[in-house]
């Protein structure tokens, strides 16, 4: 993933740090895991990485609601990248 951008404020740039943090790992763990085509593996998988998400989306949104305008620009922009990214990056199996 780029390098994370920085924010105006203290508290959005601990958010976007751990939520990138959290990202890195479950991606890392995707890329670890040895689905070998198995289709059922790939979603016990996604299932167990959306649990580890779910808790994230409220997050997620708090800190967004939160964020002064141009912090938002930036986490728009910042988040976008990322996502394109791991589209990209993801392995098909």
């Amino acid at each position: 993933m780029d390098s994370i951008p920085r924010f105006s404020s203290a508290e959005t740039q601990k958010f976007v740090d751990e939520y990138v943090g959290f990202l890195k790992n479950s991606f890392k763990e995707l890329q670890n895991s040895n689905i070998n085509g198995d289709p059922e593996k790939a979603k016990a998988i996604a299932m167990e990485q959306y649990k580890k998400y779910e808790p994230w989306k409220a997050k997620v949104q708090a800190a967004v609601a939160a964020m002064s305008p141009e912090d938002k620009a930036l986490w728009n922009s910042y988040s976008e990248k990322m996502a394109r990214k791991l589209v990209v990056t993801q392995p098909v199996q």
